[in-house]
This record gives structure tokens, C-alpha cells and sequence, in this order.
């Protein structure tokens, strides 16, 4: 399995949840307790004793649990400890079912990843840390919640996001806790031996969208369509793409010239239907009518140095894109964005 697989996040969640409830049960006891118990002592065993995947970790019993953490000690009056309700607790968390009553909210991860799903209905004021970090949408920062997470934080940076671009909950809420004692937000974090950026609310990881080939450095709206002429690039192969855009950049192509439309049209003309295939690279009357490009294009193709034609989009984090209109990709307008 990949790390970005969702089965695989919800493995680490749990087990992250059963470190942090050791480590308040450890907070309890003074330094040198036998009654302190190691979790990554005890994650370690876990894995050994085959909690190497979801299920596997849900079919530990409190047996296995116990024996795991390896700790039971006796105390002066001859009487044998061990912490089996700490043992129930942490099956539940690996079982993934909702029945630790708890105000904890790191051990609400693992129960909310399993599946249960947050109140929407409730007021903001009456949602706890999670159920906020939990209903939080990075595409709507602007939002209630987003409003009511920008000020607990100060506006200070605590969301980090896995490969995948969705929200890592369990790091987020520890990072949320961080900033509302008082510190200041982090630029990075260490997650499972990944550096990860950290982000405020209304930022997020860049985004890339196709970019225009006729007016360089913007982008195609989400469908394909162009903002200035209305045409739509959709399912024109990528090779005519590049030597349209390179013909700009010999200037074969003009975008302010009257005619952009009749040349636009014969590229769109290119377009794939259904299982066609036909190869357009070198056999398009694109190649014979813009000379210069095409021999750049090959100049390129051979060095691998061909333009991606993607342009990078934060939407929230880089305001001084903006305008008064609002974001550029709103406004259908060309903008000058970096690459």
C-alpha cells in the first residue's frame, strides 16, 4: 500500500490516538513510575505481535493488549497492578467503534475515522476542537467554521495536509492545541518521517490547473474553457497544446492579432473523439504553418524540456495575485501568474 492510501491513514491514526492516551495516563505519574508505560515501546510490540495493518489491529483482544504493553507491577502491600482500563480503552481505539466516553479529542480520531461521522447540525459555538477541524473545508475557508478556527489559532499556522491533499486530523488538532495555549504557529512538522508544510486557514498545498496556450501563464478554467474567447481546449492533444504555445513565444502566433480566433479554431480542430487515436504530433498543419515552433518543439522533445502546460493555483494564500474583483480565475481576465 501506498502512503497516501486512506486504509493506511487510518491505521496510523489509530495508533497515534493510543500513543497520545499513554502519554496522558504517563502525565499522571512522576518521572520513574513503574505504573509509566513507553508507547513507542509499546507500538513497537504491537507491530511484532502482527498489528501491522487495520484489521489485523482490530482483532486484538485485551489479552494481547496487556501483554504487549508487558507491564504489571506489584506494589508494597503484595497487590498486583495492571492497567486494564487503559486496556479497554485502547481496544476500543483499535477497533475503531465509538464507546470510550471521553472528552478527549485525539481519541475521537480514531473513532470519527472508522466512519462516525460529526454532528453538522450543531451550533458552532457548542463544537468541540475536533468536530471544527473535522468539518473544516480547505475549499471554503470563508466559511462559519473556517471564521471560528481563524480566530481560536490567531490566525497562526496549525493544518497540515498527507500526500493526498486531505486534511491529516490527528496533526492538525495537536498543531490547533499548540497555538491556543499561546505559541506561535509552525512552519513545518515531522509527520511519519515527512517533512509537511504547515498552513493557516485558507491556505492550502498548490493546486495545477492546465494552462492557457495562447495567454501564457493562465490557466483554463476546470472544464477546459478559455476566460478570454470563450473557446474550449478540452481534448486537443497535449503535442498541439506545446507548439501553439511555442508559437507565441516565436511570435508565429499573435494573441492580439484579429485573426487569434480562425487559429485557435484550426488547433481545436485536432480535438480526440471517442477511441481515435491519430497521431497529430509532426502530422498537423500546425507543424508546416509555424516552422520556427516546430523546430523548437523538437529542440525540446529531445531534451525533454517540453512545457508541462500547468500553472499553479493557491487560491487563498497569495494575495497579492488578487484584485479587486476578486480571485483571477473569477474575473476573465489574463493575469500574470508564476510558474
Amino acid at each position: 500500500m501506498s502512503k497516501t492510501d486512506p486504509i493506511v491513514s487510518v491505521y496510523q491514526e489509530r495508533l497515534d490516538a493510543a500513543v497520545h492516551l499513554l502519554d496522558e495516563h504517563n502525565k499522571s505519574f512522576a518521572k520513574g513510575s513503574p505504573a509509566i508505560i513507553n508507547p513507542k515501546k509499546f507500538i513497537n510490540t504491537v507491530k511484532e505481535a502482527g498489528g501491522t495493518n487495520l484489521e489485523r489491529l482490530a482483532g486484538f483482544s485485551h489479552e494481547d493488549i496487556t501483554e504487549c504493553m508487558d507491564h504489571s507491577y506489584t506494589k508494597p502491600d503484595s497487590v498486583a497492578v495492571k492497567p486494564r482500563v487503559l486496556v479497554k480503552e485502547i481496544a476500543k481505539i483499535f477497533r475503531g467503534k465509538d464507546e470510550v466516553v471521553s472528552a478527549d479529542p485525539l481519541q475521537r480520531i480514531a473513532n470519527a475515522v472508522s466512519g462516525i461521522r460529526v454532528d453538522k447540525n450543531k451550533k458552532i459555538s457548542e463544537m468541540s476542537l475536533f468536530d471544527l477541524v473535522s468539518s473544516y473545508d480547505p475549499a471554503d475557508p470563508m466559511s462559519k467554521v473556517g471564521d471560528r478556527l481563524k480566530t481560536l489559532s490567531r490566525n497562526q499556522k496549525f493544518i497540515v495536509f498527507t500526500d493526498d491533499k486531505t486534511m491529516n486530523y490527528f496533526t492538525t488538532l495537536k498543531l490547533l492545541e499548540e497555538v491556543m495555549l499561546g505559541f506561535d504557529g509552525r512552519n513545518t512538522m515531522v509527520v511519519d518521517g515527512q517533512v509537511k508544510e504547515v498552513y493557516k486557514v485558507g491556505d492550502r498545498p498548490s493546486q495545477f490547473w492546465d494552462e492557457n496556450p495562447v495567454y501564457h501563464g493562465t490557466p483554463l478554467r476546470p472544464d477546459g474553457t478559455c476566460d478570454k474567447t470563450g473557446k474550449n481546449w478540452t481534448g486537443v492533444p497535449l503535442c498541439i497544446r506545446q507548439l501553439v504555445y511555442l508559437a507565441v513565444g516565436t511570435r508565429e502566433i499573435d494573441p492580439t492579432d484579429g485573426n487569434i480566433f480562425s487559429i485557435i479554431d484550426l488547433a481545436l480542430m485536432t480535438k480526440i473523439g471517442g477511441n481515435h487515436t491519430m497521431q497529430f504530433e509532426g502530422n498537423s498543419e500546425l507543424w508546416t504553418r509555424y516552422q520556427r515552433a516546430a523546430l523548437k518543439y523538437e529542440q525540446l522533445k529531445n531534451t525533454g524540456s517540453l512545457p508541462a502546460l500547468k500553472v499553479s493555483l493557491r487560491p487563498f494564500s497569495e494575495p497579492a495575485h488578487w484584485n479587486k474583483a476578486g480571485h483571477p480565475i473569477k474575473n476573465g481576465q489574463p493575469v500574470n501568474w508564476n510558474k
